[in-house]
Formats: C-alpha cells, sequence, structure tokens
C-alpha cells in the first residue's frame, strides 16, 4: 500500500490520477465469508424474571415461559472470528424442536454490549444485570409441529445490526465472545413458548454469520487502534465443539 504512493512521488500527473483510482479502489474492495459456531453445551442460561434465580443446566431452552414462569434466555458463543471493520450482513441461530408448541409468541433478540462477556453462572440476575446493546430485533417464530425439526420456523429472523454493534466496539477484536439475550417483547401478552433444545442435546442451537471484509480498511484499522489480543490455539476445530 506505501508502495503505491511512492510510486505515484515517481510518476507524471497522468499516472499519478489513475494509481490513486487504483488505491481507491483496492481500499473498497470487499470479499464476503461465512461460517457457523456451535455453541457450547456450558453456555447456554435460562433467568427467571420474577426472582432472577438462573439455571444453566437445563435440558431444553423455553422461550420465554417455563412452567408459568416468564424468563430470560442468553446464549455464549465463543470465539467469533469476525475482525473490526467488517460489515456483517446476516446472522441467525439455528434451534431444534424439542417441544411441540403453537400460539403467537413475539421474541425480543438483542444482546450484550461487551467485547469479553462473562460465562454464565447460577448467580442471581446474571443475565439480566448485564448491558444490553441498543440494537434490538423482533422474532415472531410460527408453530413448531415436530419433534427434532430444524429448518426455517426454528430459525431467527436476521439480527445482524446486533452483531454489529458488539464488534464496532472499540475493544473488540478477533476471536473474542459474544452474548445474544431473549426476552419476549413487550407487545406480547400472551404466555405462549417455544421450547428447543439446549447445548447438552447433541442439537446446540447454531449461530449462523455472514460478513463482508475491506482488505485494507481493516488493515489500517488494525494498524492505528491496535487492541491487546489473547492468545488462543492456532488449531480450532469447530467440528468437535472444543471452545471455552
Amino acid at each position: 500500500y506505501f508502495l503505491f504512493f511512492f510510486l505515484i512521488l515517481l510518476t507524471n500527473h497522468k499516472t499519478m490520477i489513475i494509481m490513486l483510482f487504483l488505491v481507491l479502489f483496492l481500499s473498497l474492495l470487499t470479499f464476503t465469508e461465512g461460517y457457523n459456531l456451535l455453541i457450547d453445551a456450558s453456555h447456554f442460561a435460562e433467568e427467571y424474571i420474577e426472582t432472577g434465580e438462573v439455571s444453566t443446566v437445563s435440558g431444553d431452552l423455553e422461550f420465554m415461559n417455563a412452567e408459568g414462569y416468564e424468563q430470560i434466555v442468553g446464549l455464549r458463543f465463543d470465539r467469533v472470528r469476525v475482525p473490526r471493520g467488517a460489515e456483517i450482513r446476516e446472522a441467525t441461530i439455528q434451534f431444534t424442536v424439542d417441544e411441540i408448541s403453537s400460539g403467537d409468541v413475539v421474541i425480543d433478540i438483542y444482546g450484550e454490549k461487551s467485547s469479553s462477556p462473562s460465562i454464565f453462572n447460577s448467580t442471581i440476575s446474571t443475565i439480566s444485570s448485564r448491558v444490553e446493546t441498543r440494537a434490538k430485533v423482533v422474532w415472531s417464530p410460527p408453530s413448531w409441529d415436530v419433534i427434532g425439526q430444524k429448518d426455517s420456523a426454528q430459525r431467527t429472523t436476521n439480527f445482524a445490526s446486533v452483531i454489529q454493534e458488539i464488534v464496532n466496539l472499540p475493544t473488540w477484536y478477533f476471536g473474542q465472545s459474544i452474548v445474544i439475550l431473549f426476552k419476549r417483547s413487550s407487545s406480547d401478552t400472551t404466555s405462549n413458548s417455544r421450547v428447543a433444545e439446549s447445548g447438552w442435546s447433541g442439537l446446540a442451537p447454531q449461530l449462523s454469520l455472514v460478513f463482508g471484509t475491506c482488505l485494507f480498511l481493516c488493515f489500517f484499522i488494525n494498524l492505528f487502534f491496535p487492541q491487546k489480543e489473547k492468545k488462543f490455539p492456532q488449531k480450532i476445530n469447530l467440528k468437535k465443539n472444543t471452545f471455552y
């Protein structure tokens, strides 16, 4: 990149203009990457809104009512391999049906506004006490009619804006963790619910991200605004679910 500017100084005006356009083109050049990330079995939690009690060992995930108690559900994804400066184009989570359910339900999807969220534990209000993202999207899943079904009906709406807010944090860097939260929308006055498999079952919720990265823009962001990065193992085997 610096070689371009050096060459520009040594050329005539016409060549300079051409090379400036070339530099601009390369600066805007993007490519798209996408990958799937399976949540680890220990990285989910459910919190009763009324009492703040938290469970991290449930065999299912109940959105958003468990035996008459309204709750918040949290999912944590580790080693999210998205660089700073990336444009999040699509973000969804795929669930698998654990129980048949019907009736309208409206769910807010948002995130924890942190680039280094703490792991869920049994501490009272460990989910609701987290700082929330301003970005929030609404998900209205249809009826879930077949146990074990894993299709578009069990896939969230696109919440790219939530992920974008997190990866835009000045403390974000490649490989950190993200927490996604679910709560019944204030517009939903029912007690209807959807019940999905949790991380214990081998049918864990799956986060899918599609993002674009600008080669030179990302380079300069990381060059002039560096962060202290954690050391991660060089080999990451997603298929074996080897996360924190």
